[in-house]
């Protein structure tokens, strides 16, 4: 799995900066509306900033996390450097652990705030 994770942050790194700048945009956005330097129509941008905001920043920190994973040891390798690349790749077990529990809570945040965001400013 860990291997799955890095092939597909190694695919997404050309993302890496428009989800760096995703991260400022949204966090700027966010800003704008909430101080009240936007009108009165502009407090309808703040759920999207949010959620653009949550993903940009999932995508960024995978993309982070799992570009450089530790290889396995082979087959043919002693106890010891077995024990070792298993300790050097745990952390990267935790990562994908918090990685998917936050994906699937983004995914059932996004859902949530863009029901309310379409009952208030969109299709009733």
């Amino acid at each position: 799995m860990l291997e799955s994770f890095q092939k597909f942050a190694l695919f997404l790194r050309p993302v890496k900066p428009l989800a760096f700048a995703g991260l400022f945009l949204f966090a700027l956005m966010f800003a704008w509306n909430t101080i009240g330097v936007a009108n009165e129509s502009g407090e309808q941008w703040v759920i999207p900033s949010i959620v653009g905001f949550l993903w940009a920043l999932s995508v960024h920190s995978f993309i982070a996390s799992f570009q450089h994973v530790p290889a396995k040891a082979d087959s043919q390798a002693s106890l010891l450097t077995k024990l070792k690349a298993v300790l050097r790749r745990a952390p990267y077990w935790v990562l994908a652990f918090l990685a998917l529990t936050s994906n699937v809570v983004v995914l059932i945040l996004s859902y949530r705030l863009f029901s309310v965001w379409l009952h208030d400013f969109g299709l009733h």
